[in-house]
């Protein structure tokens, strides 16, 4: 009678249980709508590229030989999008050999359409001088890389009837195929579903063709279609473990690994970490000040006084600017000829 009386406690207790624990499915979907609603955050990002890579001296060069390498990249900071989209990173980026390493350190900051860095390392480089970034504040100009005009006059904003129909989108798209439901874990503290899962590629393919439905009232053309199918092809082995707090279904911490084989370069091996924390708090993303224009020429042209529209030879002779350009140590005259006009332009903003 007293075994049977725990038997049953046991049962009752095992099914109060099964039935307050959501399944993973639902606990996903719980999640998708949760950060749907985020407004802060602060984030640590490490991302890493392992595979064949050239070598730093002939980092522009389209020949060059390959060796085992991994770019690793490294970020912390907080993101904002209460009112339009913030954020202050600081961080680094290697660029790793056998016997060698290039790194940058800094800062990125984003706010009102425009994007500032400010860089405290930076390597050495034949075909640019970066020393003269180092401990300056830069706002970066899109209109230097040859676009033409501001990345921010591209950008527009979504009518609200279409970002309603996206968050819908959003919350009705499985993105995620759960292969391991590893329960309840203890993550610093917190209290996390952690789930090993597999990119859903049918449910993604649908959400890209929807939401460029909904976002440019258009279908994708026949060619779209087709490389839609080979990217998402390309993601079959996308790989991602998440960790989802209990209490409020927010991420606090997600991985996600995969693999690509190209001709140029074998075997390529993609990892990102990303952890989550400090939800919907305040954070203060200022303007830096003492701002300077970033200016393409000013870092592709080494060695060249910019404040001058011409060089003098060994004769004494003003060189053209052309034949300036061919002297450039380190960079190729062909690709330098393309850009001349763009160039001619800059140097005449500079000297202005």
């Amino acid at each position: 009678m007293k075994i049977g009386g725990m038997i049953l406690m046991c049962v009752v207790v095992l099914v109060s249980v099964t039935a307050c624990t959501p399944s993973p499915e639902k606990v996903l979907k719980k999640m998708v709508l949760a950060m749907s609603g985020v407004q802060s955050y602060n984030t640590e990002i490490s991302i890493g590229v392992h595979g064949q890579f050239p070598q730093l001296e002939n980092l522009g060069s389209t020949n060059a030989a390959l060796v085992p390498g991994a770019l690793i990249v490294k970020l912390n900071g907080p993101i904002d999008v209460r009112k339009d989209l913030a954020y202050d990173l600081a961080g680094d980026i290697k660029y790793r050999l056998d016997e060698s390493e290039l790194s940058f350190s800094g800062v990125i900051r984003y706010l009102s359409e425009t994007l500032y860095f400010s860089l405290s390392e930076v390597p050495n480089l034949q075909i640019a001088d970066l020393s003269k970034l180092k401990g300056n504040w830069y706002k970066f100009d899109f209109s230097s890389l040859g676009f033409g005009q501001d990345l921010s006059s591209k950008q527009k904003k979504i009518d609200e009837k279409k970002n309603k129909e996206l968050r819908k989108l959003i919350k009705n798209t499985d993105f995620f195929d759960v292969v391991t439901n590893n329960g309840i874990k203890d993550l610093d503290g917190k209290e996390v579903y952690n789930f090993q899962t597999n990119l859903n590629q049918k449910d993604l393919k649908m959400f890209l063709q929807k939401a460029t439905e909904i976002m440019e009232d258009r279908n994708l053309t026949a060619q779209e279609k087709t490389d839609l199918d080979e990217s998402v092809q390309a993601l079959s082995s996308v790989t991602g473990n998440l960790w989802i707090g209990v209490d409020d279904y927010l991420i606090y911490k997600a991985e996600l690994g995969w693999l690509t084989e190209t001709e140029e370069r074998g075997s390529m091996k993609y990892d990102i970490s990303l952890s989550f924390s400090d939800y919907d708090q305040e954070f203060e993303i200022k303007e830096p000040a003492n701002v300077r224009d970033f200016n393409m020429a000013e870092v592709f042209m080494p060695g060249m006084d910019l404040d001058l529209m011409g060089l003098d030879s060994e004769d004494g002779a003003t060189l053209d600017f052309e034949e300036q350009l061919k002297q450039i140590e380190g960079v190729d005259p062909a690709e330098l000829e393309k850009q001349l006009e763009d160039l001619k332009k800059q140097l005449e903003e500079i000297n202005n």
